[in-house]
């Protein structure tokens, strides 16, 4: 069964306050705006992988920036740009940072 994921979904496995690990890769119509109820994971989650979500831009990295027990974040495949990663330079829990297929571009 293949789900459609959106912010109903994302919402609802947001409200699973312990959890720790979440994957939600190749989900190219996850879009930024989905991602705004997982600020409430911030006390718990500690890998995020977003690898394969096309449709996340720079502006998800506003809420990941508050998922500041983060260890691990993959966002490989996104749409994610390289001056767009200073966003995240809060993650100081950040240990493992993977950006394998990302457009990784210059504004010069």
């Amino acid at each position: 069964m293949h789900i459609q994921l959106g912010q109903e979904w994302v919402a609802y496995i947001a409200d699973l306050r312990h959890l720790q690990h979440l994957s939600l890769i190749e989900a190219p119509r996850l879009k930024d705006r989905h991602l705004s109820s997982l600020t409430k994971l911030a006390g718990s989650l500690v890998s995020l992988d977003l690898s394969g979500c096309s449709g996340l831009t720079r502006n998800c990295l506003d809420v990941l920036q508050q998922l500041t027990g983060v260890q691990t974040l993959r966002l490989s495949g996104t749409s994610i740009r390289s001056p767009a990663l200073d966003t995240i330079s809060s993650l100081t829990a950040l240990t493992q940072l993977h950006l394998g297929g990302c457009e990784i571009l210059n504004d010069d």
